[in-house]
């Protein structure tokens, strides 16, 4: 089981450290700029966000989240 658990942990920080990896999370936190700064003008006006930009939005955050937790795992 522990070279399992090595093996998984290996490939997991290979993948982290990709540039490929840095180079999606950089555009993921662009397009959740874009899709937060589209809810607060949405807000300001009174009405909501479409839904498109409410699950883009939380995707990113999910997505945000995973890599917080593979990282804290990894450390």
């Amino acid at each position: 089981m522990s070279r399992e658990i090595g093996y998984v942990e290996g490939r997991l920080t290979r993948l982290m450290s990709s540039k490929h990896v840095m180079h999606l999370m950089a555009v993921i936190v662009l397009v959740d700029a874009y899709c937060n700064c589209a809810d607060i003008d949405a807000r300001a006006e009174g009405s909501t966000a479409d839904t498109a930009i409410v699950v883009i939005s939380n995707t990113c955050l999910v997505l945000y989240t995973i890599e917080l937790v593979v990282m804290g795992v990894l450390k």
